[in-house]
């Protein structure tokens, strides 16, 4: 074998270790995430904060017409003090707007819809709803960009408010 042909043969077999160790898995016990409980709201702590975030809207029904924006939204007791988001009794309004910011649809969800929609994330507790349009809703959205606002009305009192919007498209794919 010539020299060259030696090189090109260690750097390969280098790199391919290399790249195994990259690859590589620990058997072993891990440890488990430990939860700073002092962050986490009591839960009698009212909502005061909450994050929307929405996804792609699609086409469940297979008629090439997005008719499902996927939302997810999480409710916050006094940030300041507490990092962890929390469930609450109470519903949830959410409002789809145009470009000029004019209402197009709206939703609310309270009762056990609001209650079904509960999980548990990542972050902590929260919320997963599919908003539904018609196709009367979609027809002429082509390609649009739509913003979605939302509010919560806690059974006990207290209306809370996004920040913002998230932004979704609405696009038939076509």
């Amino acid at each position: 074998m010539r020299r060259g042909s030696r090189v090109i043969v260690v750097l390969i077999g280098v790199g391919a270790f290399g790249a195994g160790c990259v690859g590589c898995v620990s058997d072993g016990p891990t440890r488990p995430v430990r939860v700073d409980q002092s962050r986490r709201p009591p839960t009698s702590a009212p909502p005061t904060e909450m994050f929307l975030a929405a996804s792609q809207a699609v086409d469940l029904d297979g008629d090439n017409l997005p008719d499902t924006i996927p939302v997810t939204v999480y409710l916050f007791a006094d940030p300041s003090r507490f990092t962890t988001p929390l469930w609450a009794d109470g519903s949830f309004t959410f409002v789809l707007m145009d470009n000029a910011g004019v209402p197009v649809k709206d939703w609310t969800i309270s009762g056990d819809r609001q209650r079904g929609g509960r999980l548990v994330l990542a972050p902590g507790p929260g919320y997963a709803f599919d908003l539904t349009l018609s196709p009367r809703e979609v027809a002429g959205s082509e390609g649009g960009l739509y913003s979605i606002a939302s509010s919560f009305e806690a059974s006990g009192g207290g209306t809370i408010r996004t920040r913002g919007t998230a932004t979704v498209r609405l696009s038939t794919g076509r």
